[in-house]
């Protein structure tokens, strides 16, 4: 029996329930309560009660039913969202269909498709683009087409349709419903479009020679459209985003058929689905306690003292400023413990597994290390940490290994003179194809791998990005399936007296580069044993100087072609034949070497892009090497003391301190312009050329402050992390930047604040023929940016190109000649055009997308594309 009691039977706490006879009349009704009457108002209201309110507020909050509702209210709203767009769009489109020509049915019947998809045109299109789920149709616009074009046009819908892209995306539309509280939903969604456009790309360049990708990348230019799909379409279309239309390019013509597209759509797709919980999971700000800017500048590597494999218990004997402190570790925990500045760290013997430590994946205590992310598991990132040794009692006793596929095993940020010392680093030995590398070092200087044993299943055995200083001595690396070591942006990377082998033989992959060494001064393998792998090159160097394989002891490997399998998977149906080095840029050093029992049948020498600046290898003697000469070659071991590249790093030249506290100089050649870049600093540049292809230290490293990266045909400067930096020629067209390569921008700045380029002309090599790829101008996530009195001029894509910058701002300043417009802007706030012309370009127009408060001449630029003809 449930019984209702009076509302007035409730009391407020502390105060004593009433008396019946108080409460009731003669009459028995109830009665007003008898109060003094010094507390009337106390009586007619109810007093406010916080703790009644909190207990309140906690149980909506806590109400998972309303929650519930909450969010499956979204998830309805957010698909009829999507689906009443789509139809909409679909509906419009479809009242302006009318047939395609008997010449584009002919042509689309003989490419394989029976009756679907239809072929229709559209005048409201500006791309040829593939929809429909149920009744899929290739739309294409309202132009002429000859059968080349129009082939390409085709063969990339029918990918699209019999790869079932489209339910890709509409699942990829599902699930970003179902999480649509999740923020970081449309940026997997960006993915998902991004990889399904790139993995088609592959499909067709398989079947591609370089003529037909040079027409392909053409067709691309001239399809692209000006504006994107809406974002409740959709569909696949040809070329929609021109942000990414310069990547699809570079692929094209950098393609060497590796099937990794396929890989990065799956990726993305299962990223989405894990997006929800696990990549909010782990802290990794702890970045910010890196080693200060102050301490990486200036960093001179010579020969630094190693300890060697067997001295681990004598390690005081060895090297200078060795840590007093010594920590002894025998549990995973203890080790994440005891990482820190300045100390020595010895390994008891056992295995290290970090995926069974107690912090995996949260909050691990100590401000060195984090956990980050990647994909199926988490990976230990060690942050600026100075002077640490970790030492273990030999390989065979000692490992430390990692779970999760895709997570690096150990990963270093900033840091400087780490020494890893006689343990083992590898995946657990699990089943399944890894795409993460066993040791990883970003950023960091003097750093050393002593008689380590580094394994797969992990990609790379030891990777460099941004490093100076990077030796390795008595290691091993072995089992890794996409190479062995590489460097990218990095300074005097060693590897000694080691052993290499069975790389790329996990089943029937193949490692692409066994040594892969880009934009990077000094990379020398030194009286190594390299044996059992197989690899589609031994060495890729691209615009590196003194790169160097001496004294090594090269015998039965495999380079040079990789299987290509057709499209139902069965037997090969093609080999893709390279070469056994593949060298662009400056010739790299091959002696006293032996090449012994090497299978490279079908392949030469070199596997070189036509027209992308080839190179070779050399003896430093004799000149050019062939395969003749390598199997002649003759091994000596390299005794000489090898101190690391002789090339130093450049010094600016004289300036002045101006009241500011600025450095000024006065600069007329593109050594001392390079040497001059860094914050605080205005550069007068007092010449008439200035040419970055003429640089000392051209593609290879550069400095804290630029880096060049690898493009198709050449290095691209990249000019980084500065702050309060001005570039100030002597007068539009009295100064002129420039740049040789095609598909290299003129001028890049990334994550750069207050800078200004002024007064000159920039743009690419007027007298090389043929299209570019490359930008005169590209800023990407910087702040305070002012562009003023310059020309920039073509062949480059676009004059000006911005991306997620703010307080940009663009006066008098002249864009022509380019191939495709004046400016895009990408994610931008605060973007100004005054005085300024566009003439001569594709389109005489500024792209706008997903910015705010952007203007020409104080008028507003609307999204998409704004003709200022």
């Amino acid at each position: 029996v449930v019984t209702a009691y009076p509302v007035a039977q409730a009391s407020a706490p502390g105060v004593a329930p009433l008396r019946e006879a108080e409460r009731q009349g003669a009459s028995g009704q109830p009665a007003a309560p008898a109060l003094p009457a010094a507390e009337p108002a106390a009586q007619t209201a109810p007093s406010f009660d916080p703790g009644r309110l909190r207990a309140a507020v906690h149980a909506g909050l806590t109400d998972w039913e309303f929650w519930g509702f909450v969010w499956l209210a979204g998830a309805v709203l957010g698909l009829l969202w999507y689906a009443a767009g789509y139809l909409r769009f679909r509906r419009l489109l479809r009242r302006s269909f009318h047939p395609a020509d008997a010449r584009e049915e002919a042509l689309l019947r003989s490419l394989g498709a029976d009756t679907r998809p239809a072929l229709r045109r559209s005048p409201l299109v500006r791309t040829p683009m593939l929809l429909g789920l149920l009744r899929p149709v290739v739309v294409l616009p309202e132009r002429d087409y000859d059968e080349g074009m129009l082939r390409g046009i085709l063969q990339h819908e029918l990918t699209h349709y019999r790869r079932g892209d489209i339910a890709y995306k509409w699942f990829a539309v599902l699930v970003s419903c179902i999480h649509w509280f999740n923020p970081l939903l449309p940026l997997f969604r960006r993915r998902i479009d991004r990889s399904c456009e790139l993995s088609c790309d592959e499909r067709l360049l398989r079947r591609m020679d370089r003529e037909e990708k040079h027409r392909y990348g053409e067709l691309l230019l001239a399809l692209a459209a000006d504006r994107p799909l809406p974002r409740r379409v959709v569909a696949m279309s040809f070329a929609t985003e021109k942000r990414n239309l310069k990547e699809r390019l570079v692929q094209i013509m950098k393609f060497q058929n590796t099937g990794r597209a396929g890989l990065a759509l799956a990726l993305a797709a299962m990223l989405l689905l894990s997006g929800c919980g696990a990549i909010l999971g782990p802290n990794t700000a702890n970045a910010a306690q890196a080693v200060s800017d102050e301490a990486i500048p200036g960093v001179v590597v010579t020969a630094y003292p190693a300890p060697t494999p067997e001295a681990a218990e004598e390690i005081e004997l060895y090297g200078e400023n060795i840590p007093e402190e010594q920590i002894e570790v025998g549990s995973v925990d203890e080790l994440i413990a005891a990482i820190g500045n300045d100390r020595v760290i010895r390994l008891a013997d056992g295995e290290y597994n970090l995926t069974e430590a107690a912090s995996y994946g949260g909050d691990t205590g100590n401000d060195c290390v984090s956990w980050l992310d990647s994909y199926d598991g988490y990976e230990l990132v060690i942050s600026g940490v100075q002077n640490l040794y970790l030492v273990g009692g030999g390989a065979d006793k000692v490992s430390i290994v990692t779970e999760p596929r895709y997570a690096n095993v150990l990963h270093f940020d900033w840091g400087r003179n780490v020494n890893l010392i006689n343990f083992t680093a590898g995946h657990t030995e699990e089943p399944g194809y890894c795409s993460g590398g066993v040791l990883y070092f970003s950023n960091c200087s003097s750093m050393s791998v002593t008689g380590c044993d580094l394994y797969g299943c992990g990609t790379i055995g030891i990777s460099a990005f941004n490093c100076r200083g990077v030796r390795a001595v008595g290691t091993e690396i072995r089992e890794c399936s996409y190479g062995a070591i590489e460097a990218y942006n990095s300074f005097d990377l060693r590897f000694e007296s080691g052993r290499i082998h069975d790389c790329g033989q996990k089943g029937d992959f193949t490692a692409y580069d066994l040594f892969s060494c880009q934009s990077s001064t000094g990379f020398a393998v030194l009286n190594t044993e390299i044996c059992g792998n197989k690899a589609q090159t031994l060495l890729h160097s691209a615009y590196s100087p003194e790169v160097l394989i001496r004294g090594c002891s090269v015998h039965d490997n495999e380079f040079g072609h990789t299987e290509i399998y057709n499209n139902e998977g069965g037997a090969p149906n093609a080999f893709f034949n390279g070469g056994v080095f593949h060298i662009t840029g400056q010739s790299p050093v091959i002696a006293d070497c032996s090449f012994t029992d090497n299978v490279w049948d079908g392949a030469g020498m070199y596997y070189n892009y036509e027209g992308e600046n080839p190179g070779f290898v050399t003896d430093a003697e004799s000149g050019r090497l062939e395969l003749e000469d390598l199997e002649a070659m003759e091994q000596k071991d390299w005794l000489e003391p090898y101190y690391g590249p002789h090339q130093a790093e450049a010094l600016p030249p004289a300036g002045e301190v101006n009241e500011a506290g600025e450095t000024v100089y006065h600069v007329d050649n593109v050594d001392d312009f390079l040497a001059a870049i860094g914050s605080d600093t205005t550069i007068y540049v007092d010449t008439a050329l200035l040419d970055f292809s003429e640089a000392g230290s051209y593609g290879g490293f550069g400095s804290v402050y630029y880096y060049w990266t690898d493009t198709f045909d050449g290095p691209s400067l990249v000019i980084t992390g500065v702050d309060n930096l001005h570039i100030i020629g002597m007068g539009k067209g009295q100064t002129t930047l420039q740049a040789v390569p095609r598909y290299a921008d003129v001028l890049c700045f990334n994550g750069c604040t207050n800078i200004s380029v002024e007064a000159l002309t920039a743009g690419h090599l007027k007298e090389e023929p043929g299209s570019c790829v490359g930008d005169v101008l590209e800023f990407s996530n910087c702040k305070q940016v002012l562009v003023r009195s310059c020309g920039l001029f073509g062949c480059g894509v676009n004059a000006i190109v911005a991306d997620g910058c703010r307080e940009f701002s663009v006066e008098d300043v002249e864009m022509y000649e380019c191939s495709n417009q004046g400016a895009q802007l990408f994610n931008c706030f605060g973007v100004s055009f005054y005085d300024c012309s566009i003439h001569d370009c594709y389109y005489n127009s500024v792209y706008v997308h997903n910015c705010s408060n952007a203007t020409w001449n104080g008028k507003v630029l609307r999204a998409g594309n704004n003709n200022l003809a």
